[in-house]
């Protein structure tokens, strides 16, 4: 039973980041537009993957004594099982967004990394004889350069969209010529 809410639990992780992409793409003028949504959903998806991979990776090089008592996975496992706590997160930033208007939601995001990083760092601290502060730090880094990369990297990744419509404004003519 465990092991199915762990996985509902990395699930709403997921989708949390889904939207937070969605979120971070949207036009004012446009808000359903499609491609913005797509490429959110994409974008939001792929930093899923990375923030998982470098919060376990981090917090797995400290953490060699608990890989070996408790298996090679527990770290990825405690990652996503802290996840589900960015859903607050995603649901006011998906709100504040398209039913006030707000166009700032790196803090959403910002603080919803920030908020699973340190309770990752609680939910080993429990397995552990003796919680350690490098855990807590670690994730902390960790966490500081994922909302980092994020804010950043969504301000130069805003432009895929236009490429993407333009992409599709070019190929589709040229689809539409042949006939099958």
């Amino acid at each position: 039973m465990e092991d199915k809410w762990s996985k509902f639990k990395a699930f709403i992780g997921t989708i949390c980041f889904a939207v937070f992409g969605v979120v971070s793409f949207m036009d004012i003028n446009y808000p359903d537009n499609p491609i913005n949504i797509g490429v959110g959903i994409v974008i939001g998806l792929l930093f899923s993957f990375v923030s998982k991979k470098v919060l376990s990776i981090l917090v797995s090089m400290f953490n060699g004594k608990l890989k070996t008592t408790h298996g090679r996975k527990i770290v990825k496992e405690m990652v996503s099982k802290t996840l589900v706590y960015m859903l607050p997160f995603a649901v006011m930033a998906f709100f504040s967004t398209y039913y006030l208007g707000w166009t700032a939601n790196s803090a959403f995001v910002s603080s919803a990394v920030m908020t699973c990083a340190a309770l990752t760092a609680v939910e080993i601290g429990k397995l552990k004889e003796k919680p350690s502060i490098v855990d807590t730090i670690a994730t902390t880094v960790s966490s500081s350069i994922l909302s980092t990369v994020w804010v950043l990297s969504i301000g130069l990744l805003r432009v895929i969209p236009g490429y993407v419509l333009a992409i599709i404004k070019l190929v589709l003519p040229l689809i539409s010529q042949f006939k099958i």
